[in-house]
């Protein structure tokens, strides 16, 4: 945070590919982590949306359910396709990100000194 925020990766507006592979890396490795740690919410609220006759206990009664009932590597069911499938929009959805962040801040750039270099020719006029 503060002025030593921004990193010298930030700084530069182009992209080459160790650049693209840093930016894909993170952002698959955090959004599938994140899914990942999610996962037992995501168990337990689809039980309770699959069957609400047999888990109507809402969330913190289904969960003591399932973990008595059915055991705590309940919670983790269904992990690997999250898992994959959010490493690869992670990885996508940082990489656009990205990229759409530097072509916009050139743009606002370009954009801002033709707006400033046209007022001072309308003002010296």
């Amino acid at each position: 945070f503060g002025f030593r925020g921004r990193s010298s990766i930030e700084k530069e507006k182009t992209l080459d590919i160790s650049k693209v592979a840093r930016f894909m890396a993170s952002g698959a490795i955090c959004s599938s982590i994140a899914h990942f740690a999610l996962t037992p919410i995501d168990v337990v609220k689809t039980k309770v949306q699959t069957k609400p006759d047999v888990y109507n206990g809402g969330i913190v009664g289904t969960f003591q359910k399932v973990l008595n009932e059915e055991g705590p590597a309940t919670f983790f069911d269904g992990w690997e396709p999250t898992f994959a499938g959010y490493f690869i929009a992670g990885a996508i959805a940082f990489f656009f990100t990205e990229y759409f962040r530097r072509i916009f801040s050139n743009l606002i750039t370009t954009v801002l000194l033709a707006s400033s270099s046209a007022a001072s020719e309308v003002s010296a006029a």
